[in-house]
């Protein structure tokens, strides 16, 4: 009867900050989807899988999920204030070109970083995953380590991966919306081709998908007729949300009792997630061809267990491993002392070994990190007052992003877009570490209160600069 309390006043809680979000949706803003994204990403899978977790870990869970949830509507209903109350004066011709000016001087200086930066990449990496899988046919193992070398790989410069990740988020999809915001159709074709090019070049997914929801969302967010089709996008977006949900509602008994019995009790854990019953199944999680061509049931049940319950799983069996191997000694760095094997190790490799790869060796290569969500995280590293660190830390960066919000600035709007679309897709598997640095949300931040100080200093000017052409 508690379990059943809890998840109702969660779910009610939810849905009351769900329809004042929605509100925002229709009046063309984003200010309220992080607190969407966290609603879909954690609050409705942790709901949906209550009954498959372990007690009384999931409790702290609950607590975690629920204190976040708080902290995005609290922080977002603080930002759409602090927008709708500033007042802004009307720009005169010459701040109006002014700033047209800064603009297009920006995204020059960002094109010729972002292909600077794929070239870079390109040039010291020794092999490309996708050219490796597509010609020698790999095994899944060989193309993670393929993976993690192209993206990780760098012993020499450490600092690297986190300085390429910047160029997705910082500098090519913001440029992308630049251009198709000025319509130039030849400069967007020819640089979202190699923006596509490279992000798939990688052989991951989540590149190619990052780029084209961000992209899509923030384009919509600064159009004229942004409140029409922000609804419009929703609506689609959710009644996706909702075939996955139902489909896999009604299916999932069917699939946990078509797991032979042996092959569940084989795992070390005292409790098995819907993603481990489709990870035993070996029909479902056969790699041979792309998932487009599979059958459709066959992708119902993949994009659901790899976009809706795998984050929440995840942070789950991190609540689960540092309750039963907690961290003993505090230190402010990426790695912690584990103590289940007495190593020095980064928390999600901990975890990855722990949950999956020694559970499932063949789904899995030995280097995987199991990256969870922000309150798992911090709670993994730092317990209670890691919880009450990441919620400072997140709510000084929200609230900057509104401080520093002009709707006259094209590029800051297009940032601010850009950084809620990364709060609301990407908190429910990312640490606040990692929101801030290779998610680019400290970056996008800084670029900001850059442009906040070039542009002021260019409004108080008093002379008109002449015309120039794009």
């Amino acid at each position: 009867m508690i379990d059943l309390s809890l998840i109702v006043f969660l779910l009610v809680i939810s849905a009351a900050a769900f329809y004042r979000s929605l509100q925002s949706i229709r009046a063309g803003s984003l200010n309220f989807f992080p607190t969407i994204g966290w609603i879909l990403g954690m609050v409705v899978p942790f709901a949906f899988e209550w009954w498959f977790f372990e007690t009384p870990v999931k409790y702290t869970q609950f607590a975690g999920i629920t204190l976040f949830l708080g902290l995005f509507f609290s922080t977002d209903w603080l930002s759409a204030n602090i927008i709708k109350t500033r007042k802004h004066a009307l720009q005169t011709p010459g701040q109006i070109e002014r700033t047209s000016l800064i603009s297009r001087r920006t995204a020059y200086i960002f094109i010729a970083t972002s292909i600077a930066l794929i070239a870079t990449h390109l040039s010291l990496t020794q092999n490309i995953p996708l050219l490796e899988s597509l010609l020698n046919n790999e095994s899944r193992a060989a193309d993670i380590a393929n993976r993690y070398n192209y993206y990780r790989g760098f012993t020499s410069f450490w600092l690297l991966p986190y300085i390429l990740s910047l160029n997705v988020f910082l500098f090519s999809i913001p440029v992308l919306i630049y251009l198709l915001h000025k319509k130039c159709w030849v400069s967007s074709f020819l640089f979202f081709c190699i923006c596509v090019l490279y992000a798939i070049s990688g052989n991951t997914k989540s590149q190619f998908v990052i780029i084209m929801v961000q992209l899509a969302l923030v384009y919509i967010y600064i159009r004229p007729d942004a409140q029409r089709l922000l609804i419009r996008f929703f609506q689609l977006a959710f009644a996706v949300y909702l075939v996955l949900c139902v489909y896999n509602g009604f299916v999932i008994k069917n699939d946990i009792a078509g797991v032979p019995a042996e092959s569940a009790a084989r795992i070390n854990v005292p409790d098995n997630h819907i993603g481990d019953y489709y990870r035993m199944s070996d029909a479902f999680m056969q790699r041979e061809g792309l998932m487009v061509f599979r059958k459709p049931d066959t992708q119902l049940r993949y994009y659901f267990y790899r976009c809706i319950i795998t984050p929440v799983e995840v942070s789950a069996r991190w609540y689960q491993y540092f309750d039963e191997f907690p961290v003993t000694k505090i230190e402010f760095s990426r790695q912690i002392l584990d103590s289940r094997t007495h190593s020095l190790t980064h928390p999600s490799n901990a975890v990855g070994k722990w949950a999956y790869v020694e559970r499932f060796p063949k789904n899995f290569y030995p280097v995987m990190h199991a990256y969870a969500s922000i309150d798992a995280d911090s709670y993994g590293r730092f317990g209670i007052a890691g919880w009450v660190a990441a919620a400072i830390v997140y709510a000084l960066m929200r609230l900057g992003f509104a401080v520093f919000y002009h709707p006259h600035s094209l590029f800051r709007r297009i940032f601010y877009g850009s950084a809620m679309a990364i709060i609301g897709s990407l908190a429910p598997s990312s640490s606040i570490q990692a929101l801030v640095l290779p998610n680019a949300l400290g970056t996008i931040l800084a670029a900001m209160i850059v442009l906040y100080f070039i542009e002021k200093r260019a409004w108080e000017k008093d002379i008109t600069p002449p015309t120039t052409a794009l």
